[in-house]
């Protein structure tokens, strides 16, 4: 579960390790003050008493203010969601199976027996000899049978 609170117009998130833009996404918001919430009806601040479209003064204008500030909100609510959903929690998927896969690199890396490895690689090492010898030998047997006849 996210949270988060914008400030400033947006926000820059770091999604990968590096401080790249291609490892960043950032999210723009308007403000959402009551000088700024509102349309062509007429703004927030403009409902308090003594305002132009207060409930006392204008109902039908108030509503339409209403409406507008719902809308605006709603749909700057629709656009952090979306974010949320498509950028953020990929993201976050993403980082969790690569931090597993650390993690799992790591164990495997730990529980290693050295001992047992390191007697692996000497027996490979001997086969790979033995195998280097056994086609000297194999070489050598046509070149004799060569200079014989020769």
């Amino acid at each position: 579960k996210f949270s988060f609170s914008i400030t400033g117009g947006g926000a820059t998130f770091q999604l990968g390790p590096g401080a790249t833009s291609t490892q960043q996404a950032s999210l723009g918001i308007g403000s959402v003050s009551t000088g700024k919430l509102g349309g062509s009806a007429g703004r927030l601040y403009e409902l308090g008493s003594g305002q132009s479209m207060s409930l006392t003064n204008d109902v039908h204008g108030a509503a339409k203010v209403i409406d507008q500030v719902m809308e605006k909100v709603s749909n700057m609510r629709g656009r952090l969601g979306s974010f949320q959903t498509t950028t953020l929690q990929s993201s976050l998927v993403s980082l969790s199976e690569t931090k597993a896969n650390l993690q799992e690199a790591m164990s495997s890396i730990s529980d290693a027996d050295f001992a047992q490895e390191s007697a692996n690689l000497t027996r490979a090492q001997v086969l790979v000899q033995s195998g280097t010898n056994v086609l000297s030998l194999a070489n050598q047997n046509p070149r004799n049978v060569l200079s014989l006849l020769g």
